[in-house]
């Protein structure tokens, strides 16, 4: 399974409405007139190895995904590597569309909500093969 086809899953996948917590950080993320820079700066405090793991396995070019995006994603995988992993693919196949990926975007992909960590988790059971993980696979991200 690639990158696109991860993306898709994930767009199919039943979501649940944001928590008051996602939602606050949300807001937060769509109001703020920080520069992308201190965000970052912010993100690589607060946010930690999650932080890492999304953006250096997203493989696009700085500033092609905003930091408000990074750390919403982040913030959702609730500290799973696998989700975090799975973000990183759907970030890479939306750059691969749109060029650019912020918070907007993010909107639009998922207007009713995020995917449950349930479907997450079926999503991770699919990406496999052959009981290795395809996300593990430099073919999955071309």
């Amino acid at each position: 399974m690639n990158v696109r086809q991860i993306a898709e899953c994930m767009l199919r996948c039943e979501v649940e409405p944001m928590s008051e917590d996602v939602s606050k950080l949300f807001l937060s993320l769509c109001l703020s007139k920080e520069s992308e820079e201190k965000l970052r700066l912010s993100n690589e405090k607060i946010l930690g190895p999650i932080y890492k793991i999304l953006k250096g396995r997203t493989r696009v070019e700085e500033g092609q995904v905003s930091e408000a995006v990074y750390c919403l994603f982040s913030f959702l995988t609730n500290g799973v590597p696998g989700t975090a992993v799975l973000y990183a693919a759907f970030l890479n196949a939306m750059v691969k569309k749109h060029q650019k990926v912020d918070i907007n975007r993010i909107v639009m992909c998922f207007p009713d909500g995020f995917p449950t960590k349930q479907s997450l988790s079926q999503v991770w059971d699919l990406q496999k093969v052959g009981g290795q993980n395809s996300v593990d696979m430099a073919e999955a991200w071309n």
